[in-house]
């Protein structure tokens, strides 16, 4: 149980959840053959940017710097706001664009 407290562990395995399908995309990019590649990229690439900003927390000398003690409210807006909300919103919109959109067009709707 001790290692599924620790924040590093938490945190790391919550980046990994976005930097994989990230790479996979990079990687499939090709393949894959999608119309909104680039809302794709972004959304994943917020989401693991938040995420690595919310790992950044548990490494003890930044978070005792005079750096974290000036741009605290920084980090956290650009975790929040902008990582995990915009990356959301991106990546749920491509979503729909790609896949859901796409469908109702070919339906009639």
């Amino acid at each position: 149980m001790l290692l599924l407290e620790n924040g590093y562990v938490q945190d790391g395995l919550k980046a990994l959840v976005y930097l994989a399908p990230l790479v996979y995309l990079v990687f499939k990019r090709k393949s894959l053959g999608l119309k909104y590649y680039w809302a794709f990229f972004a959304g994943l690439a917020l989401l693991f940017f938040g995420n690595l900003l919310d790992f950044m927390d548990e490494v003890a000398f930044l978070r005792e710097s005079e750096f974290a003690e000036r741009y605290g409210l920084l980090q956290d807006f650009l975790e929040d706001i902008v990582g995990f909300t915009l990356g959301f919103i991106v990546f749920c919109g491509s979503v729909y664009l790609e896949f859901i959109k796409g469908k109702c067009r070919k339906i009639g709707g």
